[in-house]
């Protein structure tokens, strides 16, 4: 069966996410010197704290009210996923990089959607975490060669740590169908082709040595 465009829009809003992630790297920074210039850091944290009080709100609120099995587990994981993102986000001084995390949960949910489609079981997501990982070794590459940004091996560990962590939330809160599925043997045959170009990838190289 040949591949209509019904197959390929899933993949646009991660694409474009993806680009729009790389496109603002050097303009983020310029954006929140404004941003500072008018606003105090503690009102700037301050309204940052009220968004993701509103994130947990709006799961607690699903949670309560759509969810029909194992409610209390998908509560524990909600508080237990949310702390720790929170946690890292609210731990990193710099804001920009802060926003830097939440652009890789997003990022992360979003490759979810259409691998979900395409390979059908739990290796959907570890396929949109490797994919993730990925997008952000450019970008930390990127921001290497960039004179207002500055990208190190940490910071990639730190991005794959918020997507993996978008996809356990999108597993054991949301119980996204394919989360139940065991992996196939040729989807993970198609993981370890994703895995091998991480770990060659002329970018990853590049990070790591310099």
């Amino acid at each position: 069966m040949k591949p209509n465009k019904a197959d390929f829009l899933p993949w646009l809003p991660p694409l474009i996410f993806t680009v729009f992630i790389y496109c603002t790297l050097s303009s983020v920074p310029k954006l929140w010197g404004v941003i500072f210039a008018k606003f105090s850091r503690s009102a700037i944290m301050g309204s940052i704290e009220i968004l993701l009080s509103g994130l947990l709100l709006s799961a607690l609120a699903y949670l309560a009210f759509y969810a029909k099995t194992e409610k209390t587990a998908r509560l524990l994981w909600l508080l237990g996923v949310g702390s720790v993102y929170a946690y890292f986000i609210l731990s990193i001084e710099i804001i920009v990089e802060q926003v830097h995390l939440v652009e890789y949960g997003v990022l992360a949910a979003l490759y979810l959607v259409p691998l979900e489609k395409t390979l059908k079981d739990q290796s959907s997501y570890y396929a949109a975490g490797s994919l993730t990982f990925s997008a952000g070794i450019v970008d930390e590459t990127i921001q290497y060669y960039s004179p207002v940004r500055v990208g190190t091996v940490p910071d990639i560990c730190l991005n794959g740590y918020t997507a993996a962590l978008a996809l356990v939330l999108m597993a054991k809160v949301f119980h996204r169908d394919a989360a139940s599925i065991p992996p196939s043997f040729r989807n993970v045959r198609i993981l370890c082709g994703i895995f091998a170009f991480n770990l060659g990838s002329p970018a990853a190289d590049t990070t790591v040595i310099n």
